[in-house]
């Protein structure tokens, strides 16, 4: 957790391990992290209420300086409103101030001059420290120097003070927020069509008949799907589907006309005018039904003979693909170790050809 003020100065970070107890802190080889960093444990790594209480009592106060009244600028966070901070807060003549939510884009000046640089940062760290030797990884014992190389180069009086201006805070300069930070929110509008089985689309209409929609019964009993297209383009489009393996091609009627579902498991439609029930855990029905012409590229699958999967097969699969990602997963990793090689050489390369060009 960092703390800065419109000045560019910073208060010592709140640095949260993931821990049950105190012994979990020393893994940490501390001396190393950031000058008058604050280590507190917990049990995800996450800052919590009482963490928070902790932090304004024992860590901010000690550094906030004398001058009062002040003002503290936070996220929305539940761990910082808390009754207990608040209280504390009011007794030391200090003014909490909570980001409203969707509103930390343009205000939080943190995000904007200081966070970002320090990931960068951090990541290229720990980039250079691994490609220096095959053998060399990131562990909780070196987490602190590494960390406060990131903290020290980015968490400095240039970025912060640059994070204030950015955001109008100080100076004030409210012309820093954009006007499209202002306007509403458009509302997703889903249009409502009637939960009646006569509901049909005009061919005349095709601009409202390419989509497929869902209403729900007034005794929510049943779900009424209905798809339809009246556009060639759609045609295409449905005909890449079944291609694919995406849409399942149930029959096909007497005007050679074929029925498609979207559900899976596929749905058994002979002709338009007949209505399945699909299976009775999801309660529903389809109402209407698209029909593609035929064409030589398509098969008809016999679904009704589609045998499904005993518990031992499904076993067996589930062992197959846990077998698969194992094998996915080892070859990354084996990947990702050869390129660390690959660049502590091409690094001692270049530390050679400098010791050769000083001599």
């Amino acid at each position: 957790m960092t703390c800065v003020n419109a000045a560019g100065d910073d208060i010592p970070a709140l640095i949260i391990v993931k821990g049950l107890t105190e012994k979990a802190l020393r893994a940490y080889n501390i001396s190393e992290g950031p000058v008058g960093a604050k280590y507190r444990y917990q049990k995800k790594a996450r800052m919590e209420d009482v963490l928070g209480v902790s932090w304004f009592q024992d860590h901010f106060l000690k550094h906030c300086g004398p001058e009062c009244p002040q003002i503290i600028i936070l996220n929305s966070h539940s761990s910082h409103e808390t009754l207990c901070l608040i209280e504390a807060a009011r007794d030391n003549e200090i003014s909490l101030f909570a980001l409203h939510p969707h509103t930390t884009k343009y205000l939080n000046f943190l995000y904007k001059t200081v966070l970002g640089p320090f990931q960068r940062e951090y990541n290229k760290q720990c980039t250079d420290f691994m490609s220096m030797a095959p053998n060399n990884l990131i562990t909780k014992w070196e987490w602190p120097r590494i960390f406060k190389q990131a903290y020290t180069k980015t968490v400095n009086s240039v970025n912060i003070t640059k994070g204030f201006e950015v955001c109008g805070i100080f100076p004030f300069n409210p012309n820093k927020i954009p006007e499209s930070a202002f306007a509403l929110s458009l509302a997703f509008v889903n249009p409502v069509l009637p939960s009646s089985s006569s509901v049909a689309f005009s061919p005349e209409e095709p601009e409202n008949t390419n989509y497929i929609s869902q209403t729900i019964s007034s005794d929510k009993s049943t779900e009424n799907v209905i798809i339809a297209t009246a556009d060639e383009h759609g045609n295409e489009a449905l005909l890449e589907l079944i291609k694919s393996g995406q849409l399942d091609v149930i029959a096909h009627d007497e005007n050679e006309n074929l029925t498609v579902s979207l559900e899976n498991p596929p749905q058994i439609c002979i002709n338009s005018d007949s209505t399945t029930k699909m299976p009775a855990s999801r309660n529903t029905e389809i109402k209407n039904v698209f029909h593609l012409p035929v064409t030589s590229e398509i098969k008809s699958p016999n679904i009704k003979n589609k045998k499904k999967l005993t518990k031992k097969e499904q076993k067996e699969r589930n062992e197959r693909e846990k077998e698969e990602r194992k094998i996915k997963r080892m070859e990354k990793k084996e990947k990702k170790h050869r390129l660390a090689m690959y660049k502590c050489y091409d690094k001692s390369q270049e530390v050679k050809k400098i010791r050769n060009s000083n001599e």
